[in-house]
């Protein structure tokens, strides 16, 4: 594994499968119809672009006020800050730049764009991280809805005005993000390698220093509730916020640790845990696809790259603590989180069995809740092949790693009555 194993409370032991049942979850779902089982699944269609630039209507509260935190980036500012306020079709909207402490010339040039255009707010402040850059951030913005982005971002023309159309028009959501260009600058080969064998070919440019790939996530808000189960679906840098839904949400609104602890369990995974959050509290999300409204630049010492191991461990962390959250057993152990993460971690039958039985219970108490709140059927549909996606991925592992073991026969038994479709995924594994 590229990554080392992570330390983890022992689990206690448990002789078979456990019940687990649900906890009082807000319910945050609609009858949407569901996405494609595709990377770029989009069943709510992405707005069309007007014809027309969108013009300011009133001065003191723009409709859109784009968050930007910065520490050193005296290299990027001034294409980010352009970005925003030449480079969009709407113009409707304030950038507040939030300066982390900046040792390099950052300041200088946010004092100089900021003479030229009104738009621009700065707010200075001692270095210390992004999160709390964020959370200060958020009592400056004044607009109706909050966007976000990153200094080395660069967004499509149109990506604030289509999410503003799509807000304005699900006035129920929350929160919309969209697919990404990544474009990852190195010149190290084993990066270039390693970010190569998690895209198709189809998706993949490759040059001497650059690799771009499309990363598309879930649309519908149903299959984001289910795959924040596994991994982020919705990239932090391409999310608007409804302003006014955001502030009823319990400050901080950014947290590197869940509420009553004292262990710092969501560091460098602060939007993450926040996904999480506003699913417990009953909000909606989406993303608009499956075209990418952002190119996301990765370059070497970014927090993604220089904390990715750290990274890891928090997002772990992160799913840990919403799956407590929408179960009622005690059981769920950091090992069964890090084996929604990443399955790979699990190296015996036994523990793949574990982490078999809770996906499909919590499988089990989504579905309860959705079908209560009479969520459309084509949205439970995706769910429902995912998950069976999942199990069967499971069910591989287990008679790779422990072949021959009375979990793994189990396993296929159980999946094969569930779907019979997985029986040719059977023989040809076997094959």
């Amino acid at each position: 594994l590229p990554f080392p194993r992570l330390a983890s409370p022992p689990p206690p032991p448990v002789p078979g499968p456990t019940a687990i049942t649900a906890r009082s979850v807000p319910v945050a779902m609609h009858e949407s119809g569901a996405p494609r089982i595709a990377p770029a699944a989009s069943p709510i269609a992405t707005p069309a672009t007007p014809s027309v630039p969108v013009t300011p209507t009133n001065p003191t509260v723009p409709a859109v006020s784009v968050l930007l935190c910065v520490h050193n980036e005296e290299a990027m500012v001034a294409g980010a800050v352009q970005d925003v306020l030449q480079g969009q079709t709407l113009r409707d909207l304030e950038l507040v730049v939030v300066d982390d402490g900046s040792t390099d010339r950052t300041a200088e040039i946010l004092r100089g764009l900021q003479r030229k255009d009104e738009r621009l707010k700065v707010v200075s402040k001692t270095h210390s991280g992004l999160c709390e850059s964020l959370n200060l951030g958020l009592e400056h913005v004044r607009g109706k809805y909050i966007a976000r982005m990153d200094a080395d971002d660069f967004n499509a023309k149109d990506r604030f005005e289509k999410q503003l159309k799509f807000l304005t028009e699900h006035p129920d959501v929350s929160a919309v993000g969209a697919a990404v260009n990544i474009e990852t600058i190195s010149a190290a080969s084993v990066e270039t390698v390693s970010e190569c064998k998690e895209a198709s070919s189809d998706q993949v440019k490759v040059d001497a220093k650059r690799l771009k790939r499309v990363i598309a996530f879930p649309t519908d808000p149903c299959a984001i509730e289910w795959t924040l189960l596994f991994y982020c679906a919705m990239a932090h840098p391409t999310v608007m916020f409804s302003s006014s839904k955001l502030r009823r949400v319990e400050k901080p609104i950014y947290r590197l640790k869940p509420s009553g602890s004292k262990e710092l369990l969501f560091e460098h995974c602060e939007d993450f845990a926040l996904w999480h959050r506003l699913m417990l509290e009953g909000h909606r999300l989406a993303n608009l696809g499956p075209g990418p409204l952002m190119t996301l630049r990765k370059r070497p010492g970014s927090i993604s790259s220089k904390y990715k191991n750290a990274q890891r461990t928090s997002s772990v962390w992160a799913i840990w603590h919403y799956l407590n959250s929408i179960a009622t057993t005690d059981d769920i152990t950091f090992e069964i989180a890090e084996g929604f993460f990443d399955p790979q971690s699990l190296l015996s039958g036994a523990k793949i069995f574990r982490v078999y039985q809770t996906v499909k219970a919590v499988e089990k108490i989504l579905m309860k809740k959705w079908q209560e709140a009479k969520v459309g059927t084509k949205s439970i549909a995706w769910v429902q092949k995912d998950c069976s996606k999942r199990l069967g991925e499971l069910a591989v592992l287990a008679m790779q790693k422990d072949q021959g073991s009375s979990e793994a026969s189990k396993l296929w038994r159980e999946l094969i009555s569930r779907d019979p479709s997985m029986l040719q995924m059977l023989l040809l594994k076997k094959g």
